[in-house]
């Protein structure tokens, strides 16, 4: 999340970021030994997830930029015929 100088961030805000960052990490920490976030075959639970972080993504945060296994997960799950459905 961009915040320019001067600018103060509602403590809401920071405490949402440090949430997703916490998520975050366990996930990337999961991906780390599962090839998806419910075990070694795609769920209903890596679309629903995709669909929430890819969010991310098309804001163009750098939230996701400290996960690498989130990003390559993401795009793994973007590139699915049953996700583009």
């Amino acid at each position: 999340m961009v915040c320019h100088v001067g600018c103060v961030l509602d403590p809401r805000v920071k405490e949402a970021r440090y949430q997703l960052s916490l998520s975050l990490k366990l996930i990337d920490g999961w991906l780390s030994q599962h090839s998806f976030v419910a075990g070694s075959e795609i769920s209903i639970a890596d679309l629903s997830l995709c669909c929430e972080l890819s969010q991310l993504a098309s804001l163009k945060t750098d939230e996701l930029s400290g996960y690498p296994r989130v990003r390559e997960w993401i795009g793994r799950v973007a590139a699915l015929p049953s996700y583009a459905a």
